[in-house]
């Protein structure tokens, strides 16, 4: 029997899981000839906020494009992440910690200080190391 190597489509499969594991909605926009280039495979919200998400496999990295676009969701206040097979544990302890998060700050009225540093801290490292690939 032969092992079947992953592909992106599997890091898309396991990402779209854990979002909506976590009650994220998402959508992935079509990438047809009459989209534009350079949009990320998935868009996502959850207590206001917006999330855009490119996936890849191993060593491939976003294009330029990707790159440009990720950049201006970033700029805009939004999360952009590139998430890859390896960094999909990343991915879901920032959903983990973001959840906790909101959850908190929703009991407390809205207060912000309610946020577990430590859910704080999982959330501004997973951002970190998530962005990587595209910011300069």
């Amino acid at each position: 029997m032969t092992r079947r190597h992953p592909i992106e489509k599997d890091v898309k499969v396991k990402g779209k899981a854990l979002l909506t594991k976590y009650g994220w909605f998402w959508w992935m926009p079509a990438a047809t000839q009459f989209g534009t280039s350079g949009i990320s495979d998935l868009h996502a919200i959850h207590y206001n906020a917006f999330m855009a998400v490119e996936f890849k496999l191993r060593p491939n990295k976003p294009t330029e494009l990707q790159r440009g676009f990720l950049q201006t969701i970033h700029a805009a206040g939004h999360f952009a992440f590139v998430v890859n097979d390896e960094t999909l544990v990343i991915f879901e302890a920032f959903l983990k910690a973001f959840q906790n998060a909101a959850t908190a700050v929703q009991k407390a009225g809205g207060d912000e200080k309610a946020i577990d540093p430590t859910d704080g801290a999982m959330m501004l490292n997973a951002v970190n190391d998530l962005s990587r690939d595209y910011m300069d």
